[in-house]
């Protein structure tokens, strides 16, 4: 006669194992979705970054105009606005 000890931590203990073990070969087997849409978002990043640097900072048309009432003596200025402004600008 053979005698089995089915102690009940024993038993947990045992179960417990083999649901972690079932559990990290599930997760092992599941693709990561989250990476391609990952990626696809970052190619999309890229391309607005690509563009973005093709954009000039500058508004040329407004430089032409400024340059040309420079030019012609007829740029305008309002000294009390660009004194304001240049003040809020060094406060900052």
């Amino acid at each position: 006669m053979k005698i089995q000890r089915t102690d009940a931590s024993l038993l947990q203990s045992a179960q417990s194992r083999r649901q972690e073990a079932a559990a990290m070969t599930a997760s092992a087997q599941t693709p990561a979705p989250a990476q391609a849409d990952i990626s696809v978002q970052a190619q999309g990043l890229e391309q607005a970054h690509q563009r973005m640097q093709e954009l000039s900072d500058v508004d040329m048309d407004k430089v032409e105009q400024i340059s040309r009432a420079l030019a012609e003596g007829t740029l305008e200025l309002d000294m009390d606005a660009l004194g304001r402004a240049i003040i809020e600008m060094h406060c900052r």
